[in-house]
């Protein structure tokens, strides 16, 4: 079995696959080795992957690497998707496992992976299977908090459903600018990139995309765990 771990900004995800399927996907704030150490009790991990955005225990890759055929995910690691991209060294390890999970589940498309998290990135990955490269914009709740912060009188507001445009106090003003204004960068962003690419795929994923699913006018394939199915499919690639 394979244990992979995606190291985020404000959570930590794991997910032990047997082959290509995820059987058990849970989230830590934060990871620790106690927390690892009781998953090797409940299946038999034989290979593990880490990418991390994010500092975590170092404790964490030693006992992995005593207990497993295990790999620190960078841009160095061999994997199925070629990294065109200037600074592969700065590259989030996110997005390189997004990434791949897009050529394993589209591998004669163009891809265009939206991640809605933290931050929102966009990343382009090419029919030859080559990642191009994208955008990082602020997430929607990082959005809500600029707002607050960087103002004396804004409240701080949380996302919620609107059917809006125009905002008619200053709560529904921040709604309708926060919303609107992710969901129509979103919409520029894939018009932007389907002009280039005629067959493109695009792939929503984060915690913000159920979110956002219904609110794109184009036909989007969301897939939960993408990041953590992209690391499976690099750890099986350098372990088979």
């Amino acid at each position: 079995m394979n244990l992979t771990i995606d190291v985020g900004n404000n959570q930590t995800k794991i997910g032990v696959f047997n082959g290509e399927k995820i059987i058990q996907f849970q989230n830590y704030a934060p990871l620790t080795i106690s927390d690892v150490k009781e998953l090797f009790h409940a299946y038999k991990i034989e290979n593990a992957i880490i990418a991390d955005v994010a500092f975590y225990d170092a404790g964490i890759d030693d006992f992995l690497r005593s207990n497993t055929r295990f790999i620190k995910l960078s841009h160095e690691t061999k994997m199925p998707v070629a990294l065109n991209y200037l600074t592969p060294e700065t590259l989030g390890r996110d997005r390189i496992a997004a990434a791949a999970a897009a050529v394993d589940l589209f591998p004669n498309n163009n891809c265009l992976v939206i991640d809605a998290g933290t931050s929102i990135t966009y990343d382009i990955i090419n029919a030859e299977k080559e990642f191009l490269g994208g955008g990082i914009s602020p997430g929607i709740s990082m959005r809500f908090k600029a707002l607050h912060n960087f103002t004396a009188r804004l409240p701080l507001l949380k996302k919620e459903p609107i059917d809006y445009l125009t905002g008619k106090n200053t709560e529904q003003s921040i709604l309708s600018g926060v919303i609107n204004g992710t969901v129509g960068e979103m919409i520029y962003i894939v018009d932007s990139y389907a002009k280039i690419y005629p067959d493109l795929q695009v792939l929503l994923t984060g915690g913000d995309a159920p979110f956002f699913e219904t609110r794109l006018n184009y036909k989007i394939f969301a897939v939960p765990n993408l990041v953590l199915r992209g690391l499976n499919k690099i750890l099986t690639y350098n372990v088979a």
